[in-house]
């Protein structure tokens, strides 16, 4: 997919078509991250709620999700 770079008032940008927005998840004020890669570079969308959100269910229920891992038969007593 070939993306055509623009002039904005403030420099330079990309233009995604819906399709890729859509696909990502994001729109007008999200933010996504660009990352370098060995292949080129990667457009991801900001875990960063998730993973705070992920961090405090561990850490409100570290007990159930230890006796989850450790297998079915934890789960019985």
């Amino acid at each position: 997919m070939k993306l055509e770079i623009l002039e904005t008032d403030n420099g330079l940008a990309i233009a995604l078509p819906d399709k890729v927005l859509t696909k990502l998840g994001v729109g007008l004020g999200d933010e996504i991250d660009l990352t370098e890669t060995t292949a080129g570079y990667s457009l991801t969308t900001n875990f960063s709620e998730f993973m705070e959100a992920a961090h405090r269910v561990m850490e409100e229920d570290y007990e159930t999700l230890k006796r989850l891992a450790d297998g079915p038969e934890s789960l019985q007593a």
